[in-house]
């Protein structure tokens, strides 16, 4: 049932429409019931650091580097979509530890084709 109402394609379409408090409470429930994916920690920080929550925001993009230093990927592709992707959260960490928004328009524009 919850899985119905997590989705991916929810969760990016919410970020679209600045519906944060949506997305973070999607993804709360996506963590609780632990649904499969990859991106759960991950859509919810980015939802905490466009609220200002930017310790939980830090916290999120954390546990998602470390679902990736602990899955094994299974292609060479995706062993480079997951260096790609530790390297993009931990600037995130970086930037939002140093008290700067890493999430310019630009950035924002790139994460609907992530």
């Amino acid at each position: 049932m919850v899985e119905s109402i997590v989705r991916p394609d929810s969760r990016r379409l919410l970020l679209v429409a600045n519906q944060f408090a949506e997305v973070i409470n999607y993804c709360e429930k996506a963590v609780e019931f632990e649904l499969e994916g990859e991106s759960w920690e991950d859509s919810r920080g980015l939802a905490r650091a466009l609220t200002g929550d930017t310790e939980g925001a830090i916290d999120d993009f954390q546990a998602f580097i470390d679902w990736i230093d602990n899955t094994k990927p299974q292609t060479e592709d995706q062993k480079v979509q997951f260096k790609e992707w530790k390297l993009r959260r931990q600037g995130w960490i970086d930037a939002l530890r140093a008290g700067e928004n890493p999430f310019t328009e630009e950035v924002l524009k790139s994460l609907l084709s992530e």
